[in-house]
This record gives structure tokens, sequence and C-alpha cells, in this order.
């Protein structure tokens, strides 16, 4: 939100004795008093009674926060009023064109973070929204059990977004020909072990698929 004019209400009554004075000049000054007569000027018609209604104060030279403006007025005798002090604050001012920057860069790693622009890179289209949910990533050189993968991009004023963490796990892979291989031996001993390829011959037909259930062993 961009706070940079403040609109003020304010009414001023003299009354010196019994007899109205005309108030001639109104000032205000932001924080720092700079003395009666030396600060800003608010134009006023000359009157016993003055009303400022919707003056606009700027504040575009103020940094974000609290300030303290003060009013004061002085009569046709010369007599100034008490200062009139008031708080005020300024929000911090967000560009517009910051939020909408296009992103221009997309990239991730995995476990070790190589530093912002040294990741591996995403391919994408400019825009202000990008979306990485259906991103293919390839984890063949990954050892199995759990990773850390870091998403992150860039916008068109090279700004960097936060880097997003994820934890991933990838399974230990069973090659599919090491379950399927034909079994083209089987053995038996009985008490003691003679050791692999060492023990009682059962024939047997090579399959993936044996079943020794019926084997008749004298």
């Amino acid at each position: 939100m961009k706070q940079k004019t403040l609109h003020i209400l304010f009414l001023l009554l003299f009354a010196i004795s019994a007899q109205a004075q005309q108030i001639v000049k109104v000032e205000y000054f932001i924080d720092t008093d700079p003395g009666y007569g030396n600060g800003i000027n608010i134009p006023i018609a000359q009157d016993s009674n003055v009303l400022i209604e919707n003056y606009t104060i700027s504040l575009a030279s103020q940094s974000a926060g609290f300030h303290t403006i003060g009013f004061r007025s002085l009569d046709n005798n010369g007599k100034w009023s008490i200062t009139n002090l008031k708080k005020i604050y300024k929000e911090t001012t967000i560009t517009p064109s910051a939020i909408l920057s296009p992103i221009v860069k997309a990239e991730y790693f995995i476990d070790t973070d190589p530093g912002h622009g040294n990741g591996i890179n995403l391919p994408i289209i400019n825009d202000t929204n990008v979306n990485l949910q259906n991103t293919n990533i390839n984890l063949a050189s990954l050892s199995a059990g759990f990773h850390t993968i870091g998403f992150r991009t860039k916008d068109s004023l090279g700004k960097w977004s936060i880097t997003n963490l994820k934890k991933i796990y990838k399974e230990t892979t069973i090659a599919p020909p090491a379950i399927l291989s034909p079994i083209v031996k089987a053995e038996y001993f009985i008490d003691t072990d003679p050791g692999h390829g060492n023990g009682i011959n059962l024939p047997l037909t090579n399959d993936t698929n044996v079943s020794l259930q019926n084997t008749n062993i004298n």
C-alpha cells in the first residue's frame, strides 16, 4: 500500500479577552520543530475562526514508520497558539512492478546447494506464475535412501525466491533379469553341508519356477 499524503481536519479557535483576534498564519512541521515562523506554511483566509479541512500534506520524503506532525497558528497580535502534536504512521511502500516481475529462471539441486545460479536448470516460459508440479527429475545417479531436493526461481529484476526444500526417498532397485533368470541346478545334502555345487543332484527342467515338493529322497 502506497501512502504519500495525509489529509487533516484542523480547527483553530482564538479568543483573547472578550475580543476575538484574527488568525493570520498557520504552519506545520514533521518530527523536528524548526522554531516559530519557520514551519511549512498552510495557506488560509485571515479570520478569527479558521477551519482547515482536507489539506494535503506530502509524506513522500518520509521514511516508513512512525512520525510526529505539529501544527500551530499566529494571530494578528503576534501571538502563537500552542503547538498541537499528532502521531502518524507511514506504511512501507511496495512497488507493484516488483511483485509482478516475470520469472526468468528456475533451478534445482539435490543434497548439496551449489549456490544461486549454479543449480540444474529447469526450462520455463517467462511468466509471473511458474508451475513446476509436473517436472521430471532424473534420480538414476542417486544412491538408494533419503535425499533433499531444493527448488528456487529468479525474476527479471535479478531477485531470487526462497529455496524450497523437500525430502525424497529412492527405493532399492532390483533388476528384473535377476528375478527371472532360469534355474539350472538343484541339489541337496543330509546333516553335513559339502559346499555349494557338491551336494546330491536333483534332476530338473530349466525354468524360472521350480517345485521340489514331490521329490523322492532315498
